[in-house]
């Protein structure tokens, strides 16, 4: 499958999708220990520099934040969805397509 995208498809997903470039990055590359040993040969005070785990707990905490970002983004569009559902008028306007949804899944339980 060959599929192109416009950037403009892609916004919405930029931050999870550079997030998760940067994650991998950072495992492959041994970016922690790169930018420890470039600091060290700078002469720069190792306090200042946060510890392995700690970068990584970071690293963690903003993916899950993202995801969190993506997930409530995700939520909001279906709320938008569900609401012009039910403000879109089917059978003559006698009800709703969130009502004829609604009659069709209780008809299938």
């Amino acid at each position: 499958m060959n599929e192109t995208f416009e950037l403009a498809d892609l916004v919405p997903v930029l931050p999870e999708v550079v997030l998760a470039v940067g994650a991998m990055a950072l495992l492959m590359l041994g970016a922690f220990r790169a930018i420890d040993d470039y600091a060290q040969m700078l002469g720069v005070d190792p306090h200042i520099v946060r510890d392995d785990d700690e970068a990584q707990a970071r690293v963690e905490a903003e993916q899950q934040a993202a995801a969190q970002a993506a997930e409530a983004e995700q939520m909001k569009t279906m709320a938008q969805g569900a609401q012009a559902l039910g403000q879109t008028p089917v059978q003559q306007g006698s009800s709703t397509a969130l009502d004829a949804m609604a009659s069709q899944l209780s008809g299938v339980a």
